[in-house]
């Protein structure tokens, strides 16, 4: 936004010297009355000023100026194609993140299907104590690490969708019933 307006300020300054080129006009009107005497005094004047741009000061102020509007162009150029990169890369991000996601899911089943037969085995006597309380904890990180990528999908959705600009009440309320689900 304040890109758009350095834009706006270059082009109203590119304006305001552009008009030194043009002639200007003023007129000034005066009437005197004296009290004593029945006579009045009346005066007009008109005032015409050519600008001469003999030394070129006027014509370099206007090229300054356009140089200006070209520099503030160039930075919101540079401002939009900033922000159009954070969003592309912040939507690759996410994907890679929701990939993270579903082999942490997978993860978890395995590790939920390998404490089963843990237990099958502990039960029949061929496993010890400690294997099946390896396979608890192996369960127990890969589910705390589920849950850290879960996060993190979230929160970069979250950050896209202010990037965008389309973080609002409404969004809010669904994202919170949809992580309270």
């Amino acid at each position: 936004m304040a890109a758009k307006q350095e834009v706006a300020a270059a082009k109203f300054y590119r304006d305001t010297t552009k008009a030194k080129y043009y002639p200007t006009l003023s007129a000034h009107v005066s009437y005197q009355d004296k009290i004593q005497g029945r006579h009045g005094n009346a005066s007009a004047g008109i005032k015409l000023k050519m600008p001469l741009d003999l030394n070129g000061s006027i014509c370099n102020s206007v090229d300054q100026a356009a140089l200006k509007v070209l520099s503030a162009q160039q930075a919101l150029r540079k401002v939009d194609i900033e922000i159009k990169r954070k969003i592309q890369s912040s939507f690759h991000q996410i994907h890679l993140t929701w990939l993270q996601v579903k082999v942490a899911q997978l993860q978890v089943r395995s590790r939920v299907q390998a404490l089963e037969s843990n237990q099958m085995i502990y039960e029949s006597g061929m496993a010890s104590a400690s294997d099946l309380i390896n396979a608890h904890n192996t369960l127990f990180d890969n589910k705390n690490t589920l849950q850290i990528r879960l996060y993190e999908y979230w929160k970069q959705r979250i950050d896209l969708l202010q990037a965008v600009g389309q973080l609002n009440d409404e969004v809010i309320t669904s994202l919170s019933q949809a992580l309270h689900s």
